[in-house]
């Protein structure tokens, strides 16, 4: 299959890390992914790879649902209809240091990371992503707009921190 090539796969394994935040986890839920993707062996698939995400995703969130202590983390899925004002700093120009980077990230919760990898790493759109999450557009925007404060909130505390 053409499509499998090494840049896609290190492309889907970079989401897959994104999206568990392990490497261990994200081969896990790669190999199904493509697993399942084979076994189903679709034909009018376009988008493969976006296919095979969503394989990965649904996968993973499977897997958290079985773990019952991971239980705030299936209700912060659910879509939320507030629109809020997106102020003018795009994500990608919150600048974090490689360390603090490593703390943020295992600060965010996994869609919060995926959400993070698709916006900054893969350039999607909120439409894009939108689409791909099956919520609207404004949902996606708000969810970015949080995870905007939420980075500049930990920038400023790691800033503080080192000042100290």
């Amino acid at each position: 299959m053409k499509f499998l090539d090494k840049h896609s796969l290190n492309q889907l394994y970079r989401f897959g890390i994104a999206l568990t935040g392990s490497p261990q986890d994200a081969e896990d839920v790669l190999h199904t992914a493509i697993e399942r993707f084979l076994r189903k062996n679709p034909q009018n698939i376009i988008e493969k790879a976006a296919f095979i995400r969503t394989i990965m995703r649904n996968y993973w969130y499977d897997e958290i649902r079985k773990q019952k202590n991971h239980q705030a983390h299936v209700e912060s899925l659910q879509v939320e209809h507030t629109d809020t004002d997106i102020d003018k700093d795009r994500l990608e120009d919150i600048v974090i240091g490689q360390h603090d980077f490593e703390k943020h990230w295992q600060a965010l919760q996994a869609p919060q990371r995926e959400l993070l990898y698709m916006h900054c790493v893969l350039e999607c759109s909120a439409q894009e992503i939108a689409d791909e999450f099956n919520c609207a557009r404004g949902t996606i925007l708000s969810r970015i707009h949080r995870l905007k404060k939420q980075l500049k909130q930990l920038s400023m505390l790691a800033s503080k921190g080192a000042l100290s």
